[in-house]
């Protein structure tokens, strides 16, 4: 004998035993997860705010696939880095191209890498120096300012406590 009590409670009864249904819980991340997630997180940002840093990983990067296009493809080295130049700028002439398994492998890996991480890192950092605002105050500057503000908060309490304000008198 199986009774719900409206369209959205699953719970069924059966003589004297009332059976619900397991709440899905939410996976819980280890401490150890989430550690890692920030620090990954807080180098991402140090490099994406760096230019000459991402400027070094793209060069770096460029010269390491250019090696290992020449190794992996049995080319010179010059053919590895006029493919690695191409490649990473996105301009793909195609007349070099990698013919065996690993190079093809290695050729995406370091597609992905320059068109989804230093691409995009480039862009936004220009960007962020384009748009950036020229009137902002400094951290000093604000400090000072707060300074400044409670000392003035400070006179004000103290006139306000010393001479008070002269009551209006109504005369009738």
């Amino acid at each position: 004998m199986k009774q719900l009590k409206s369209v959205h409670d699953h719970t069924a009864t059966v003589g004297k035993l009332v059976y619900k249904p397991l709440k899905a819980q939410p996976k819980k991340w280890s401490n150890r997860t989430k550690n890692m997630k920030s620090k990954i997180g807080k180098a991402t940002i140090y490099v994406a705010n760096r230019l000459w840093l991402i400027c070094a990983i793209y060069f770096t990067s460029v010269i390491i696939a250019s090696v290992m296009f020449s190794i992996l493809e049995d080319k010179e080295l010059h053919i590895g880095l006029w493919w690695s130049v191409v490649t990473s700028l996105t301009i793909g002439y195609g007349d070099v191209t990698p013919a065996t398994l690993y190079g093809k492998i290695m050729a995406a890996f370091f597609g992905h890498f320059w068109v989804f991480l230093i691409i995009p890192m480039i862009v936004a950092n220009l960007i962020m120096r384009a748009i950036e605002n020229k009137n902002e105050f400094t951290d000093a500057e604000q400090k000072l300012m707060l300074q400044l503000l409670l000392e003035i908060k400070n006179n004000l309490d103290k006139t306000n406590t010393t001479s008070p304000l002269p009551q209006k008198s109504t005369s009738s």
